[in-house]
């Protein structure tokens, strides 16, 4: 066997793709003048940021190569947005080539429905014990778009696992969690805090100095709404958290 090496191929590949690019890029999502304003690209991009979150703060080893993905039509209907479910076109031995656009799928578009692309992240059985593959490269320093849900919702969760009696959830209800349901032990749940506290600062530092916005949000896209420019828990919306 092979030692591992801490940089890999596949992470010098992901450094390069089209979609990292877009998410270390400073222009705004949504505006013509600056960047694409495609839907499916602010939800990929907000995907991709979750992601590069999410194996941070578990420590994910093997995340290049194993993503997968569903779709759905976002329409605006009355004051919210509802998620379509669209159905994978397959060819005759059965393996996934595209989505199946048909009549009812077709009418929703027609009407105002966006197609949108969303990350399935399925494979997650090579983390918290394993190399920090994304903390190591520090991409997390490197993000420049994120979801202002994804961003406060994490704030929020750092503030609470400071808090024993935080509500409604405090840090005894978090750890329970994560020890009955994934198993933690002590000395998992010790590198989950480091982590989270480490990816936290980051991003705040980043959005304090205006190199992160929080506009990688399809919903503040549809409805035509103002990205938030704020870093601080207190001055979020109910909307994002």
């Amino acid at each position: 066997m092979r030692p591992l090496k801490t940089e890999t191929k596949s992470e010098v590949n992901f450094f390069n793709i089209i979609l990292f690019l877009m998410v270390n890029s400073m222009c705004f999502l949504g505006s013509r003048s600056l960047c694409h304003s495609w839907f499916t690209i602010t939800q990929y991009v907000k995907d991709l940021s979750d992601m590069v979150i999410l194996d941070s703060l578990l420590s994910q080893q093997d995340r290049f190569g194993n993503q997968h993905k569903k779709a759905y039509i976002y329409k605006i209907e009355g004051d919210k947005i509802k998620k379509h479910k669209v159905k994978a076109a397959k060819n005759s031995s059965g393996k996934a080539i595209g989505w199946r656009i048909g009549i009812e799928e077709k009418a929703l578009i027609d009407q105002g429905g966006v197609l949108v692309q969303e990350f399935l992240m399925k494979d997650n059985d090579c983390g918290v014990k394993k190399t920090n593959i994304q903390m190591n490269a520090k991409t997390i320093e490197k993000v420049r778009h994120i979801s202002p849900s994804s961003y406060f919702r994490l704030v929020k969760l750092r503030t609470s696992v400071q808090d024993e009696q935080a509500l409604p959830v405090s840090k005894r209800v978090i750890e329970n969690y994560f020890k009955t349901e994934l198993l933690f032990t002590d000395s998992d749940m010790k590198s989950f805090y480091s982590n989270l506290e480490k990816v936290t600062s980051s991003l705040q530092k980043s959005c304090k100095a205006g190199l992160l916005k929080l506009d990688a949000d399809v919903h503040i896209q549809l409805q035509r709404k103002e990205a938030p420019t704020y870093c601080e828990l207190d001055q979020a919306s109910a909307t994002f958290l």
